[in-house]
């Protein structure tokens, strides 16, 4: 059974989630439509439009953050858990992935991918790191 706490943060991620989808999608529309161009005299303008698909990064911390208050201590205790581990994993990775680029010439790592990234070892770690 979901708790209130679950319900509202399924709810709030999946709207954080869904803008930041849709912001990434259309700041990239723009920017291949040639709306605004890395060319053009105005680098203020093409810096705040390449900034947007970060702002709802800010909300899906404060869903994370809201959850953890909502929730009671055991919830809470799981919930810090799967975070620090799969910020641990997310770290572990880049730092590997920082090392073959500098040594073994593998591929830059686009570092808007951490998010996603993030977000997918919190959700194994929800697998793994379970209420008994």
């Amino acid at each position: 059974m979901l708790t209130p706490a679950t319900k509202a943060y399924t709810r709030r991620f999946m709207v954080a989630m869904s803008t930041y989808i849709g912001a990434v999608c259309g700041v990239t529309w723009v920017f291949n439509s040639g709306l605004v161009s890395r060319t053009d005299g105005l680098p203020v303008l093409v810096y705040a439009v390449a900034a947007l698909p970060a702002l709802p990064i800010f909300a899906m911390i404060w869903t994370l953050w809201r959850f953890l208050e909502e929730s009671d201590e055991y919830i809470r205790f799981l919930t810090t858990k799967r975070i620090v581990l799969a910020a641990g994993g997310l770290l572990a990775f880049v730092t590997l992935w920082g090392f073959l680029e500098i040594y073994a010439k593998a591929p830059d790592f686009p570092l808007f991918l951490c998010l996603p990234l993030f977000f997918g070892l919190f959700g194994v770690m929800s697998f793994i790191v379970r209420e008994v």
